[in-house]
């Protein structure tokens, strides 16, 4: 943090607050702590903290808020606030927690205030372009979606666009003439191979914007500004391994929420002239290139088949 960092302003509230998750009632401190840089007048650095027993939450980590009306307390209404946030049980491993706080209606409009105005990032996405491949993997992609992933979307205030791709429609052909500008990124629900058709249709896509001949070796590839998202429903799903160090498919889906991104590089193969293909995770050739053609022979035994 900058040396010349101001003393944190922090909004406080204590007050008798009931955790649903627990049952019990809980004298809670809940702080948001704004670090302000004096040099560079602007924010630098924001920390929320709900302080109870083994828990500690920062605003980073909190991904959905929202109200709804409580019971009648006295002469005031009381105001139930869920917040929805990530917890890290396990090394490289995402979950997502909640709590449900009662408080009177004042504190309630502060404290929802507070949290939006701070949890209003602009790297978070807010649409989505989602891809989903039927018959990767187990076949599950579509159900996945619907029960995993769109609850969880409609949650945190995410719209999407989804499109069950098909050998006649593929990522490649709907990337080609879709509006890029109207979404904050790609979420493929597939395999590898999905991500791949993925990654050779927005490459070619945003050359091709750029003006940028892609056939051409020689020049140097633009960086696309949308990131893409991968939800492991295929078979190996190595790509999302080598990404998050993991296939889990809820850390991989709360990646997305919050905005978090990697990068990785792409190779480009090229013959006669013109590009091939963009490879996004391996490339072989001799064995290698026999083994997997040979795989795609048996696609239907699913994950069994490797």
């Amino acid at each position: 943090m900058n040396s010349k960092t101001m003393p944190p302003a922090r909004e406080r509230f204590s007050t008798y607050i009931n955790s649903k998750a627990s049952g019990r009632i809980f004298n809670i401190n809940l702080m948001l702590t704004i670090y302000i840089s004096s040099a560079k007048n602007h924010l630098e650095f924001v920390k929320f903290t709900i302080y109870r027993p083994n828990n500690l939450v920062y605003l980073k980590d909190v991904i959905a808020v929202h109200e709804e009306r409580g019971k009648l307390l006295g002469r005031n209404h009381s105001n139930e606030v869920a917040v929805h946030y990530i917890t890290y049980p396990k090394e490289r491993i995402l979950r997502r927690n909640s709590v449900t706080f009662q408080v009177s209606k004042s504190v309630c409009e502060h404290f929802m205030k507070a949290i939006i105005d701070h949890t209003a990032d602009k790297c978070r996405p807010k649409r989505l372009l989602v891809l989903i491949n039927p018959a990767s993997g187990r076949k599950k992609g579509v159900k996945i979606f619907r029960d995993k992933m769109a609850p969880l979307f409609r949650l945190c205030q995410i719209e999407t666009d989804v499109i069950v791709v098909t050998q006649r429609i593929n990522a490649e052909t709907v990337l080609q003439s879709y509006n890029l500008n109207s979404i904050d990124g790609i979420v493929t629900v597939g395999g590898d191979g999905l991500c791949c058709d993925c990654v050779n249709g927005l490459l070619r896509r945003f050359q091709k914007d750029q003006e940028i001949d892609f056939n051409n070796s020689q020049n140097a590839l633009q960086q696309p500004s949308l990131p893409i998202g991968l939800i492991p429903a295929g078979s190996g799903n190595l790509l999302v391994k080598f990404l998050h160090g993991t296939k889990d498919l809820e850390t991989a889906l709360l990646k997305i929420i919050s905005g978090k991104t990697v990068t990785t590089n792409v190779a480009g193969v090229y013959a006669n002239g013109k590009l091939v293909i963009y490879s996004a995770l391996i490339l072989g050739f001799g064995l290698c290139g026999r083994m997997v053609r040979d795989c795609e022979k048996t696609r239907w035994l699913g994950p069994s088949k490797i």
